[in-house]
């Protein structure tokens, strides 16, 4: 880690750019929080409160600030918001400041992780790591999740709070500072922080050399694994099923269970076009929404296949799927190779993350459902 100018007595005379800042003003205490960098790569958080925030709100990202700080303002960095260093500085009042008369590239310090060591990696944990963008997810103001790969593994990263508003591209690099490792239910993932530093196609230099393009379209498998519940056969996933039912009914036990199972599922016949497209609306998108059938050799589990687990599947976004449906609806000799095209990733081996639910009555007693939200392609 390279050193930093701040010391905890007398006045600092501190030049940095400015990374990130976020502001906010809801918080008990309102605050704004400022990523600096010094011109040798030593980064440092700016925790600002009262007219201190007022003064660096005026401050633009990227521009280079001579601040005079005073020594009671460094303190002991608590490592909080995933800004490495030794020091944070801590202001209530407005400082002596002016914009640097000379410049300096931004030159961030990387320490770049191998996409293969991150599902090593615990949940909370910060790391570094630069990819080029395979797919990006529909916009959103608070959340956008972009598709990284590097050589076979993809790896998605969710770009949360203002940095959702990042403007990214498919083909782009991306390089990203300080993300942090999160865990919810199955899901381990990649996500931003307030102070998180992104880079769309930075200049390479030693340490940051930019993944090749040449594997765009190369089959990638996942960087981090989905965490699946211990698997059970289908048999008896359907004995836990009548189980949950009937606890339902005699208003014992829990209405829901998780679990998984290893399988298969049919394959498309022409009834595919027959049927109604398999989607849902949200909002005014479609999103998957597929009924099938799982086998293994002790029998057969009616499921429904939902968004994430259907793009698995079926190998090709909701847009995509519902051109060649209509394609296939307006010309029948085009149906087998449309069929054919489907099938060669539908009717893989896959371990299915399975979520079932009993969620009202009938007039014979509780109704089921179980659904699929994520799938992988089994090795047992």
């Amino acid at each position: 880690m390279v050193g930093t100018v701040l010391k905890r007595v007398g006045s600092n005379e501190y030049t940095g750019m400015l990374l990130v800042k976020m502001e906010f003003p809801l918080w008990k205490k309102p605050a704004l929080l400022a990523r600096f960098m010094e011109k040798n790569g030593a980064n440092t958080l700016f925790t600002c409160w009262g007219d201190a925030c007022k003064q660096f709100a005026a401050f633009e990202i990227g521009r280079i600030y001579d601040l005079k700080i005073a020594g009671k303002c460094v303190k002991t960095n608590e490592g909080k918001y995933g800004v490495e260093g030794p020091f944070e500085v801590k202001m209530n009042q407005p400082c002596k400041m002016s914009v640097a008369k000379e410049g300096f590239p931004c030159e961030i310090p990387y320490n770049f992780q191998d996409f293969v060591n991150l599902n090593q990696m615990e949940h909370g944990e910060l790391v570094d790591i630069i990819g080029r963008v395979m797919s990006v997810g529909v916009d959103d103001p608070v959340k956008k999740t972009i598709t990284l790969f590097s050589k076979d593994l993809t790896q998605e990263v969710a770009l949360l709070g203002q940095h959702a508003q990042t403007i990214v591209k498919v083909g782009d690099v991306v390089a990203v500072k300080g993300a942090r490792l999160t865990v919810w239910k199955i899901y381990r993932g990649v996500s931003t922080g307030y102070m998180t530093c992104i880079e769309i196609c930075p200049p390479e230099r030693e340490g940051l050399v930019w993944p090749s393009c040449d594997d765009i379209n190369e089959p990638k498998k996942k960087a981090i694994k989905l965490n699946f519940p211990a698997p059970i056969t289908i048999h008896n996933a359907n004995v836990s099923m009548r189980n949950l039912v009937s606890d339902f009914d005699t208003g014992k036990g829990q209405p829901t269970l998780d679990f998984s199972v290893h399988g298969t599922i049919a394959p498309l016949t022409p009834e595919f076009f027959v049927l109604d497209a398999p989607f849902y609306e949200k909002g005014d998108e479609e999103k998957y929404l597929y009924k099938t059938v799982i086998t293994d050799t002790t029998g057969q589990l009616h499921v429904k296949i939902w968004d994430k687990a259907g793009m698995h599947l079926f190998g090709v976004k909701e847009p995509r799927l519902r051109a060649l449906w209509e394609e296939g609806l307006v010309d029948e000799e085009k149906q087998q190779d449309i069929l054919d095209l489907l099938n060669a990733t539908l009717t893989k081996k896959y371990i299915f993350c399975c979520s079932g639910k009993v969620w009202s009555k009938d007039s014979t007693g509780g109704v089921a459902d179980i659904n699929v939200s994520d799938v992988e392609e089994s090795s047992a």
